[in-house]
Protein backbone atom coordinates (compact mmCIF):
# COMPACT_ATOMS: atom_id res chain seq x y z
CA UNK A 1 0.00 0.00 0.00
CA UNK A 2 3.04 2.15 0.53
CA UNK A 3 4.65 1.83 -2.04
CA UNK A 4 1.33 2.12 -4.40
CA UNK A 5 1.46 5.56 -2.91
CA UNK A 6 5.00 6.16 -3.71
CA UNK A 7 5.00 5.28 -7.01
CA UNK A 8 1.59 7.60 -7.50
CA UNK A 9 3.49 10.14 -6.05
CA UNK A 10 6.58 9.93 -8.14
CA UNK A 11 4.50 9.63 -11.16
CA UNK A 12 3.17 13.29 -9.93
CA UNK A 13 6.61 14.23 -9.54
CA UNK A 14 7.52 13.36 -12.67
CA UNK A 15 4.88 15.30 -14.62
CA UNK A 16 5.77 18.31 -12.77
CA UNK A 17 9.57 18.23 -13.18
CA UNK A 18 8.38 17.44 -17.52
CA UNK A 19 6.15 20.36 -17.20
CA UNK A 20 9.34 22.46 -15.60
CA UNK A 21 11.36 21.28 -18.32
CA UNK A 22 9.44 21.92 -20.98
CA UNK A 23 8.83 25.25 -19.73
CA UNK A 24 12.45 26.50 -18.91
CA UNK A 25 13.10 25.65 -22.63
CA UNK A 26 10.15 27.65 -24.21
CA UNK A 27 10.96 30.52 -21.71
CA UNK A 28 14.85 30.21 -23.14
CA UNK A 29 13.30 30.49 -26.65
CA UNK A 30 11.53 33.47 -25.79
CA UNK A 31 14.48 35.01 -24.45
CA UNK A 32 16.67 34.42 -27.51
CA UNK A 33 13.35 35.28 -29.57
CA UNK A 34 13.14 38.65 -27.44
CA UNK A 35 16.42 39.16 -27.73
CA UNK A 36 16.92 38.73 -31.81
CA UNK A 37 13.43 41.40 -32.37
CA UNK A 38 14.68 43.99 -29.85
CA UNK A 39 17.72 44.66 -32.27
CA UNK A 40 17.26 47.70 -35.02
CA UNK A 41 17.40 47.52 -38.09
CA UNK A 42 20.80 48.91 -38.12
CA UNK A 43 22.08 46.42 -35.89
CA UNK A 44 20.88 43.52 -38.53
CA UNK A 45 22.82 45.67 -40.91
CA UNK A 46 20.25 46.89 -43.27
CA UNK A 47 20.22 50.73 -43.59
CA UNK A 48 16.72 51.15 -45.23
CA UNK A 49 13.55 49.72 -46.73
CA UNK A 50 12.57 51.31 -50.14
CA UNK A 51 9.14 49.94 -50.91
CA UNK A 52 10.02 45.83 -50.42
CA UNK A 53 13.44 45.93 -50.86
CA UNK A 54 15.80 45.78 -47.61
CA UNK A 55 18.84 47.36 -48.30
CA UNK A 56 22.21 46.85 -46.30
CA UNK A 57 24.26 49.32 -45.31
CA UNK A 58 27.47 48.15 -46.90
CA UNK A 59 26.31 49.39 -50.03
CA UNK A 60 25.00 52.62 -48.88
CA UNK A 61 28.52 52.72 -47.26
CA UNK A 62 29.55 52.12 -51.07
CA UNK A 63 27.78 54.91 -52.17
CA UNK A 64 29.38 57.13 -49.69
CA UNK A 65 32.72 56.28 -50.50
CA UNK A 66 32.38 56.77 -54.15
CA UNK A 67 30.85 60.59 -53.97
CA UNK A 68 33.59 61.01 -50.83
CA UNK A 69 36.29 60.57 -52.85
CA UNK A 70 35.20 63.20 -55.49
CA UNK A 71 34.02 66.25 -53.66
CA UNK A 72 34.77 68.60 -51.36
CA UNK A 73 31.19 68.54 -49.60
CA UNK A 74 30.99 67.73 -45.78
CA UNK A 75 30.03 64.22 -44.59
CA UNK A 76 26.90 65.45 -43.63
CA UNK A 77 26.45 66.66 -47.19
CA UNK A 78 27.71 63.38 -48.49
CA UNK A 79 25.58 61.33 -46.38
CA UNK A 80 22.43 63.37 -47.37
CA UNK A 81 23.26 63.24 -51.36
CA UNK A 82 24.41 59.23 -51.44
CA UNK A 83 20.88 58.37 -49.19
CA UNK A 84 18.96 60.17 -51.94
CA UNK A 85 20.59 58.65 -54.99
CA UNK A 86 20.21 55.26 -52.77
CA UNK A 87 16.79 55.51 -52.72
CA UNK A 88 16.97 56.80 -57.03
CA UNK A 89 18.66 54.12 -57.66
CA UNK A 90 16.55 51.22 -55.40
CA UNK A 91 13.18 52.66 -56.85
CA UNK A 92 14.44 52.29 -60.65
CA UNK A 93 16.09 49.29 -60.66
CA UNK A 94 12.56 48.06 -59.14
CA UNK A 95 10.80 49.85 -62.16
CA UNK A 96 13.29 48.19 -64.62
CA UNK A 97 12.28 44.44 -63.60
CA UNK A 98 8.94 45.45 -63.24
CA UNK A 99 8.47 46.38 -66.69
CA UNK A 100 11.03 43.51 -67.79
CA UNK A 101 13.66 46.22 -69.23
CA UNK A 102 16.96 43.75 -68.24
CA UNK A 103 18.99 42.83 -71.37
CA UNK A 104 19.66 39.41 -71.57
CA UNK A 105 23.11 37.78 -71.05
CA UNK A 106 23.14 37.09 -74.56
CA UNK A 107 22.72 40.62 -75.33
CA UNK A 108 25.39 41.43 -72.66
CA UNK A 109 27.77 39.36 -74.43
CA UNK A 110 27.46 40.11 -78.09
CA UNK A 111 27.81 43.73 -77.11
CA UNK A 112 31.10 43.07 -75.11
CA UNK A 113 32.30 40.97 -78.24
CA UNK A 114 31.02 43.82 -80.82
CA UNK A 115 32.37 46.84 -78.80
CA UNK A 116 34.95 47.27 -76.48
CA UNK A 117 35.34 49.30 -73.70
CA UNK A 118 36.85 53.01 -74.41
CA UNK A 119 40.06 52.80 -72.50
CA UNK A 120 40.63 49.62 -74.87
CA UNK A 121 39.96 51.47 -77.79
CA UNK A 122 42.36 54.32 -76.94
CA UNK A 123 44.83 51.87 -76.16
CA UNK A 124 47.46 52.04 -78.61
CA UNK A 125 48.50 48.52 -77.80
CA UNK A 126 45.09 47.89 -78.91
CA UNK A 127 45.81 49.64 -82.64
CA UNK A 128 47.27 47.87 -85.78
CA UNK A 129 49.45 49.55 -87.96
CA UNK A 130 46.87 50.75 -90.32
CA UNK A 131 45.18 52.43 -87.60
CA UNK A 132 42.32 49.90 -86.59
CA UNK A 133 41.05 48.44 -83.59
CA UNK A 134 42.62 45.09 -83.00
CA UNK A 135 40.00 42.66 -82.38
CA UNK A 136 42.02 39.77 -82.41
CA UNK A 137 43.86 40.91 -79.41
CA UNK A 138 41.05 41.87 -77.99
CA UNK A 139 39.32 38.67 -78.01
CA UNK A 140 42.53 36.94 -76.74
CA UNK A 141 41.84 38.86 -73.54
CA UNK A 142 38.60 38.09 -73.61
CA UNK A 143 39.72 34.50 -73.06
CA UNK A 144 42.35 35.17 -70.24
CA UNK A 145 40.79 34.38 -67.16
CA UNK A 146 43.17 37.21 -65.14
CA UNK A 147 41.03 39.96 -67.13
CA UNK A 148 37.83 38.64 -65.97
CA UNK A 149 37.17 40.74 -63.00
CA UNK A 150 37.52 44.09 -65.51
CA UNK A 151 35.02 42.33 -67.78
CA UNK A 152 32.54 42.06 -64.94
CA UNK A 153 32.75 45.55 -64.11
CA UNK A 154 32.24 46.28 -67.84
CA UNK A 155 29.11 44.02 -67.68
CA UNK A 156 27.59 45.66 -65.09
CA UNK A 157 28.49 49.03 -66.70
CA UNK A 158 26.87 47.66 -69.99
CA UNK A 159 23.92 46.20 -67.74
CA UNK A 160 23.32 49.88 -66.11
CA UNK A 161 23.52 51.96 -68.97
CA UNK A 162 21.20 49.46 -71.13
CA UNK A 163 18.43 49.63 -68.61
CA UNK A 164 18.73 53.47 -67.71
CA UNK A 165 18.56 54.26 -71.49
CA UNK A 166 15.60 51.69 -72.45
CA UNK A 167 13.54 53.24 -69.11
CA UNK A 168 14.25 56.71 -70.12
CA UNK A 169 13.11 55.67 -73.21
CA UNK A 170 9.73 53.86 -72.24
CA UNK A 171 8.83 57.24 -69.84
CA UNK A 172 9.68 59.83 -72.72
CA UNK A 173 9.05 58.18 -75.46
CA UNK A 174 5.41 60.14 -76.67
CA UNK A 175 6.42 63.28 -74.96
CA UNK A 176 7.33 66.41 -76.81
CA UNK A 177 6.98 70.19 -75.96
CA UNK A 178 4.41 71.69 -78.58
CA UNK A 179 5.48 73.40 -81.78
CA UNK A 180 4.16 76.80 -79.98
CA UNK A 181 6.18 75.97 -76.60
CA UNK A 182 9.18 75.44 -78.96
CA UNK A 183 9.10 78.62 -80.74
CA UNK A 184 8.23 80.69 -77.53
CA UNK A 185 11.57 79.37 -76.15
CA UNK A 186 13.15 79.99 -79.25
CA UNK A 187 12.25 83.20 -79.62
CA UNK A 188 12.80 84.33 -75.97
CA UNK A 189 16.75 82.68 -76.36
CA UNK A 190 17.77 84.30 -80.24
CA UNK A 191 15.48 88.07 -79.97
CA UNK A 192 18.49 90.23 -79.46
CA UNK A 193 18.53 93.67 -77.89
CA UNK A 194 20.22 96.84 -77.38
CA UNK A 195 19.03 99.26 -74.47
CA UNK A 196 20.00 102.66 -72.91
CA UNK A 197 19.17 101.93 -69.29
CA UNK A 198 19.99 104.18 -66.27
CA UNK A 199 20.01 102.93 -62.98
CA UNK A 200 18.32 103.63 -59.57
CA UNK A 201 18.79 103.18 -55.90
CA UNK A 202 16.12 105.50 -54.20
CA UNK A 203 15.49 105.21 -50.28
CA UNK A 204 12.60 104.62 -48.90
CA UNK A 205 11.70 104.73 -45.24
CA UNK A 206 9.57 101.14 -44.35
CA UNK A 207 9.42 101.31 -40.30
CA UNK A 208 7.61 98.74 -38.02
CA UNK A 209 4.12 100.28 -38.39
CA UNK A 210 4.28 99.59 -42.12
CA UNK A 211 5.62 96.29 -41.94
CA UNK A 212 2.80 95.15 -39.26
CA UNK A 213 0.40 96.81 -41.17
CA UNK A 214 1.05 95.04 -44.68
CA UNK A 215 1.68 91.64 -42.38
CA UNK A 216 -1.98 91.86 -40.52
CA UNK A 217 -3.54 92.65 -44.16
CA UNK A 218 -1.54 90.04 -46.25
CA UNK A 219 -0.88 87.20 -43.40
CA UNK A 220 -2.27 84.41 -45.39
CA UNK A 221 1.00 85.41 -47.53
CA UNK A 222 2.84 83.83 -44.15
CA UNK A 223 0.38 80.44 -43.35
CA UNK A 224 2.92 77.39 -44.27
CA UNK A 225 2.52 73.52 -43.46
CA UNK A 226 3.78 73.42 -39.75
CA UNK A 227 7.11 72.20 -39.14
CA UNK A 228 8.50 69.29 -37.79
CA UNK A 229 9.27 69.89 -33.74
CA UNK A 230 11.83 67.89 -31.59
CA UNK A 231 13.31 68.29 -28.39
CA UNK A 232 16.91 68.25 -28.65
CA UNK A 233 19.95 67.72 -26.16
CA UNK A 234 23.78 68.58 -28.08
CA UNK A 235 26.66 66.78 -26.72
CA UNK A 236 30.04 67.84 -28.30
CA UNK A 237 32.53 65.43 -29.27
CA UNK A 238 35.35 66.50 -29.56
CA UNK A 239 36.44 65.36 -26.08
CA UNK A 240 37.36 61.84 -24.16
CA UNK A 241 34.31 63.08 -21.67
CA UNK A 242 32.19 64.40 -24.38
CA UNK A 243 33.01 60.66 -26.18
CA UNK A 244 31.96 58.98 -23.09
CA UNK A 245 28.72 60.90 -22.32
CA UNK A 246 27.30 60.52 -25.92
CA UNK A 247 27.85 56.85 -25.48
CA UNK A 248 26.19 56.55 -22.30
CA UNK A 249 23.71 58.76 -23.12
CA UNK A 250 22.74 56.69 -26.06
CA UNK A 251 23.11 52.75 -24.32
CA UNK A 252 20.72 54.31 -21.70
CA UNK A 253 18.14 55.67 -24.50
CA UNK A 254 18.78 52.53 -26.43
CA UNK A 255 17.39 50.01 -23.90
CA UNK A 256 14.43 52.29 -23.17
CA UNK A 257 15.10 54.55 -20.03
CA UNK A 258 12.91 57.28 -19.95
CA UNK A 259 14.15 60.38 -21.98
CA UNK A 260 13.44 63.33 -19.42
CA UNK A 261 15.78 60.69 -16.84
CA UNK A 262 18.56 60.48 -19.05
CA UNK A 263 18.48 64.22 -19.60
CA UNK A 264 17.97 65.04 -16.11
CA UNK A 265 20.63 62.29 -14.96
CA UNK A 266 23.67 64.53 -17.40
CA UNK A 267 22.45 67.60 -16.82
CA UNK A 268 21.45 67.79 -20.75
CA UNK A 269 19.88 71.13 -22.25
CA UNK A 270 16.75 70.75 -23.95
CA UNK A 271 15.93 72.66 -26.41
CA UNK A 272 12.70 72.73 -28.94
CA UNK A 273 13.60 73.56 -32.44
CA UNK A 274 11.51 72.79 -35.43
CA UNK A 275 12.52 72.17 -39.01
CA UNK A 276 13.47 69.09 -41.41
CA UNK A 277 16.89 69.63 -41.53
CA UNK A 278 19.41 69.28 -38.60
CA UNK A 279 23.25 69.70 -38.79
CA UNK A 280 22.80 69.96 -42.36
CA UNK A 281 21.17 66.27 -42.90
CA UNK A 282 18.00 65.95 -44.35
CA UNK A 283 15.55 64.30 -41.99
CA UNK A 284 12.51 63.74 -44.58
CA UNK A 285 12.66 59.95 -44.73
CA UNK A 286 13.37 59.36 -41.09
CA UNK A 287 10.12 61.65 -40.32
CA UNK A 288 8.24 59.50 -42.34
CA UNK A 289 9.39 56.66 -40.92
CA UNK A 290 9.13 57.30 -37.04
CA UNK A 291 6.66 58.90 -35.24
CA UNK A 292 6.12 61.28 -32.33
CA UNK A 293 8.16 59.53 -29.62
CA UNK A 294 11.09 58.44 -31.45
CA UNK A 295 14.19 59.57 -30.84
CA UNK A 296 17.07 59.61 -33.57
CA UNK A 297 20.64 60.17 -33.14
CA UNK A 298 22.14 62.91 -35.73
CA UNK A 299 25.78 62.73 -35.59
CA UNK A 300 28.35 65.42 -37.48
CA UNK A 301 31.69 65.74 -36.92
CA UNK A 302 32.08 67.55 -33.56
CA UNK A 303 28.84 67.33 -32.37
CA UNK A 304 25.81 64.72 -31.68
CA UNK A 305 22.10 65.75 -31.63
CA UNK A 306 19.61 63.27 -29.81
CA UNK A 307 16.07 64.56 -31.01
CA UNK A 308 12.59 63.30 -29.58
CA UNK A 309 10.05 63.91 -32.51
CA UNK A 310 7.65 66.07 -30.46
CA UNK A 311 5.25 66.72 -33.52
CA UNK A 312 5.56 65.00 -37.10
CA UNK A 313 3.55 66.29 -40.10
CA UNK A 314 4.45 63.98 -41.90
CA UNK A 315 2.51 61.41 -39.96
CA UNK A 316 -0.39 63.11 -39.92
CA UNK A 317 -3.22 62.59 -42.18
CA UNK A 318 -4.71 66.24 -42.20
CA UNK A 319 -2.05 68.58 -42.80
CA UNK A 320 -1.71 71.49 -40.04
CA UNK A 321 -0.85 75.31 -40.91
CA UNK A 322 1.18 78.06 -38.74
CA UNK A 323 1.87 81.18 -39.22
CA UNK A 324 5.42 82.87 -39.98
CA UNK A 325 5.92 85.88 -37.07
CA UNK A 326 6.38 89.50 -38.09
CA UNK A 327 9.74 88.93 -37.48
CA UNK A 328 10.62 85.78 -39.98
CA UNK A 329 8.58 87.09 -42.45
CA UNK A 330 10.76 91.36 -41.94
CA UNK A 331 12.52 90.40 -44.66
CA UNK A 332 10.02 89.22 -47.21
CA UNK A 333 8.04 92.32 -46.29
CA UNK A 334 10.82 94.48 -46.90
CA UNK A 335 11.20 93.88 -50.17
CA UNK A 336 7.44 93.59 -51.29
CA UNK A 337 7.42 97.08 -49.98
CA UNK A 338 10.25 98.43 -50.76
CA UNK A 339 9.83 96.62 -55.04
CA UNK A 340 6.00 98.00 -54.83
CA UNK A 341 7.65 101.82 -54.14
CA UNK A 342 10.02 101.08 -56.46
CA UNK A 343 7.62 100.40 -59.37
CA UNK A 344 5.70 103.55 -58.43
CA UNK A 345 8.42 105.65 -58.30
CA UNK A 346 10.01 104.67 -61.95
CA UNK A 347 6.96 104.93 -63.26
CA UNK A 348 6.41 108.84 -61.54
CA UNK A 349 9.84 109.71 -63.51
CA UNK A 350 9.55 107.70 -66.65
CA UNK A 351 7.72 110.43 -68.43
CA UNK A 352 11.17 112.06 -67.82
CA UNK A 353 13.57 109.56 -69.44
CA UNK A 354 14.99 112.45 -71.45
CA UNK A 355 16.40 114.33 -68.83
CA UNK A 356 18.74 111.27 -67.50
CA UNK A 357 20.06 111.09 -71.34
CA UNK A 358 23.21 112.04 -70.48
CA UNK A 359 23.64 109.48 -67.49
CA UNK A 360 22.38 106.51 -69.49
CA UNK A 361 24.29 104.07 -71.57
CA UNK A 362 24.38 102.39 -74.27
CA UNK A 363 24.51 98.34 -74.04
CA UNK A 364 25.85 96.41 -76.75
CA UNK A 365 23.47 93.68 -78.83
CA UNK A 366 22.75 91.02 -76.25
CA UNK A 367 20.19 88.18 -75.25
CA UNK A 368 18.43 86.78 -72.19
CA UNK A 369 21.19 84.57 -72.21
CA UNK A 370 23.99 87.13 -71.97
CA UNK A 371 25.31 89.20 -69.05
CA UNK A 372 25.66 93.08 -69.61
CA UNK A 373 27.13 95.72 -66.85
CA UNK A 374 27.36 93.09 -64.38
CA UNK A 375 23.72 92.45 -63.47
CA UNK A 376 23.71 88.76 -62.80
CA UNK A 377 19.78 88.73 -61.90
CA UNK A 378 17.99 86.53 -64.89
CA UNK A 379 14.95 88.67 -63.73
CA UNK A 380 16.28 91.85 -65.75
CA UNK A 381 17.02 90.60 -69.07
CA UNK A 382 13.32 88.90 -68.99
CA UNK A 383 11.71 91.76 -67.90
CA UNK A 384 13.95 93.94 -70.71
CA UNK A 385 12.20 91.25 -73.41
CA UNK A 386 8.66 92.52 -72.87
CA UNK A 387 9.83 95.94 -73.52
CA UNK A 388 8.15 97.10 -77.25
CA UNK A 389 11.26 98.69 -79.35
CA UNK A 390 11.60 101.95 -79.12
CA UNK A 391 9.71 102.84 -75.84
CA UNK A 392 10.71 103.27 -72.32
CA UNK A 393 10.00 100.75 -69.62
CA UNK A 394 11.00 100.00 -65.92
CA UNK A 395 12.89 97.07 -64.95
CA UNK A 396 12.35 96.70 -60.91
CA UNK A 397 14.65 94.12 -58.76
CA UNK A 398 14.96 93.96 -54.70
CA UNK A 399 17.57 96.19 -54.06
CA UNK A 400 17.66 98.66 -57.13
CA UNK A 401 15.61 99.88 -60.04
CA UNK A 402 16.39 100.69 -64.29
CA UNK A 403 14.93 102.92 -66.58
CA UNK A 404 15.30 101.12 -70.11
CA UNK A 405 14.68 102.64 -73.47
CA UNK A 406 14.75 99.49 -75.69
CA UNK A 407 16.86 101.23 -78.68
CA UNK A 408 16.24 97.97 -80.96
CA UNK A 409 15.39 94.80 -80.89
CA UNK A 410 15.78 92.01 -83.65
CA UNK A 411 13.14 89.25 -83.17
CA UNK A 412 14.17 85.58 -84.54
CA UNK A 413 11.99 84.84 -87.68
CA UNK A 414 10.07 80.93 -88.42
CA UNK A 415 12.49 80.36 -90.92
CA UNK A 416 15.75 80.75 -88.73
CA UNK A 417 13.68 78.87 -85.77
CA UNK A 418 12.87 75.58 -88.89
CA UNK A 419 16.35 75.36 -89.60
CA UNK A 420 18.26 75.55 -86.27
CA UNK A 421 17.81 72.05 -85.80
CA UNK A 422 20.46 72.30 -82.89
CA UNK A 423 18.19 74.26 -80.82
CA UNK A 424 15.01 72.14 -81.15
CA UNK A 425 17.08 68.74 -80.93
CA UNK A 426 18.83 69.92 -77.43
CA UNK A 427 15.43 71.04 -75.76
CA UNK A 428 13.36 68.46 -76.82
CA UNK A 429 15.98 66.41 -74.49
CA UNK A 430 16.18 69.09 -71.64
CA UNK A 431 12.55 68.44 -71.66
CA UNK A 432 12.17 64.96 -71.75
CA UNK A 433 15.33 64.69 -69.33
CA UNK A 434 13.32 66.96 -67.13
CA UNK A 435 10.23 64.84 -67.52
CA UNK A 436 11.83 61.99 -66.62
CA UNK A 437 13.36 63.09 -63.63
CA UNK A 438 9.71 64.66 -61.93
CA UNK A 439 8.51 61.24 -62.75
CA UNK A 440 11.38 59.41 -60.75
CA UNK A 441 10.77 62.40 -57.94
CA UNK A 442 6.94 60.92 -58.12
CA UNK A 443 7.65 57.74 -58.03
CA UNK A 444 9.89 58.29 -54.65
CA UNK A 445 7.02 60.67 -52.94
CA UNK A 446 4.61 57.77 -53.51
CA UNK A 447 6.74 54.84 -52.34
CA UNK A 448 7.45 53.90 -48.53
CA UNK A 449 10.70 54.55 -47.77
CA UNK A 450 11.69 53.52 -44.32
CA UNK A 451 14.98 55.21 -42.93
CA UNK A 452 17.08 53.40 -40.56
CA UNK A 453 20.00 55.98 -40.13
CA UNK A 454 19.33 57.90 -37.31
CA UNK A 455 16.85 55.13 -35.04
CA UNK A 456 17.85 55.06 -31.13
CA UNK A 457 14.09 53.71 -30.05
Amino acid sequence: MAMQKLRQKMVAFLWFAAALFILFIFLQWGLHFTSTRMLTMREKGYIAKIGNTMVKDDYYRKIVNNIARDTMLTPEEVEAIAFDNLVTEVIVDNEVREKGLMPSDETIIELIKKYPPQELRNDSSFLREDGTFDYDRYWELLSDPRARPYFENYERLLRYNITRQRLFAEVTGYVRPTMQELWERYRERKTRMKIRGVRFVPQFDIDDTTIYQYYEAHKEEFKILAKPRFECVMIPRNTEEGETKVGLVYSRLDKGEHWVSVVRDYGLTVDTIAGDTIAGIPLTYALKTYNEGHILAISSDDTVYYLRIIYNPYMKSEPEYEYLTVEQARNSITTTIYRQRLAAYLDSIKPYFAKYRNKSKLSPWFTVVDTIWGITDRSFYYQVLGIDSGAVGKVVLDSCGYLVKVIDKKEPTIDEFQSDTTFVHDYIIQYQQDFYNAWVENLKHHTKIEDYRFYVR
